[in-house]
């Protein structure tokens, strides 16, 4: 209205009152309860008729050729707003480090995609070079881990940590000792990484601010959670140009939607040799959020392709949600480590 009476009018005063409200909010509502059968909250799934039953493979030819297909697919529709592969070099280089109770902690830092450097923690075993560990475990962290993160690691490692100060109530001494216990106990490296928007480059507590920036991601054709899947991405490449680090295993371990995230991101990674999802999703419809994604598959079988190329371990209450990716192991006679669903004991 400013702009209206400033270039149409030549009228320089503000206005201070656009339009008069005729109407109170509870004037104008229509029911007094809505429709049982209403469809207003969940039009938006009817949109777009996506894949309802995905096929069995015929043989391990057939299957590669819809792996290769899917993979395409994805990155030149759902992951385009990625950069161009290998366009950004990780540049990892080493921030910090301290030993306590026999435990080496380092602190990395990675160029994820310009602006966003990501800080990427690493522990095993003090003594112990990279090129001496079985194994390495990437964690995924969200909002939720990464303040579980801080909770024991500051229990010896405050010092390098001390631009992240832990706000729970107490230290979790407990789980640091179980930690400890792992570390003395195999060759094992636990590395952490908090993608965009979380831990330390947490965008915001105030939810209209956040909803405000989750859209710009939208806008450059992407989405947050798409995003946060490169970084992962580029923190297993981050991880493998520490020196040594090229021998040992690498595993990927996440939980909830950000199991999801690591899902894609192990997909589009040939080296990863276990993933380890943690109360992954059913469906994308409960997250997270990748632009077009159920056009043209969801996690039954984007699980089954991941587990064609690496093993994958699915921890959760109940032991049903994953007949596909059985079926398709059944069918192509996979070996019983590819892929299994293991129930939480309560």
């Amino acid at each position: 209205f400013h702009w209206f009476d400033k270039h149409l009018k030549g009228k320089t005063q503000l206005i201070t009152k656009p339009a008069d409200k005729l109407f109170e909010p509870m004037e104008l509502k229509v029911f007094e309860k809505l429709p049982e059968n209403e469809r207003t909250s969940v039009i938006d799934e009817t949109f777009i008729s996506g894949p309802t039953e995905f096929a069995i493979p015929e043989d391990e030819k057939a299957w590669e050729k819809s792996h290769l297909d899917l993979l395409e697919k994805l990155r030149y529709t759902s992951f385009r707003g990625w950069p161009l592969e290998d366009s950004v070099k990780p540049k990892m280089t080493r921030k910090n480090q301290a030993v306590h109770d026999g435990v080496r902690f380092q602190v990395y830092e990675f160029v994820a995609q310009d602006p966003f450097k990501l800080p990427l923690y690493l522990l095993h075993r003090d003594g112990l070079k990279p090129e001496d560990l079985d194994l390495v475990v990437l964690n995924v962290l969200d909002e939720a881990g990464w303040h579980n993160f801080l909770a024991w690691a500051n229990v010896g490692f405050s010092k390098p940590l001390s631009c992240h100060k832990c706000d729970s109530p107490k230290l979790e001494k407990e789980d640091w000792e179980l930690q400890k216990k792992m570390f003395n106990s195999f060759k094992w490296g636990m590395a952490y990484v908090a993608p965009r928007g979380v831990g330390p480059t947490h965008f915001t507590d105030n939810v209209k601010k956040k909803i405000q920036i989750e859209r710009r991601f939208y806008l450059l054709g992407q989405t947050l959670e798409g995003m946060q899947t490169w970084d992962i991405r580029q923190s297993a490449k981050a991880l493998r140009e520490i020196e040594g680090m090229q021998k040992p295993q690498l595993w990927l371990q996440a939980e909830g939607r950000s199991a999801g995230c690591a899902l894609y991101a192990a997909l589009f990674e040939k080296n990863v040799h276990r993933v380890d999802l943690h109360n992954l999703p059913k469906s994308h419809l409960e997250g997270p959020h990748i632009l077009n994604i159920l056009r043209y598959t969801d996690f039954p079988e984007t699980v089954a392709h991941l587990a064609s190329q690496s093993q994958v371990r699915i921890y959760q209450d109940l032991k049903e949600g994953w007949d596909y990716p059985e079926k398709v192991a059944e069918n192509l006679k996979w070996n019983s480590k590819q892929f299994k669903v293991v129930k939480i004991e309560k």
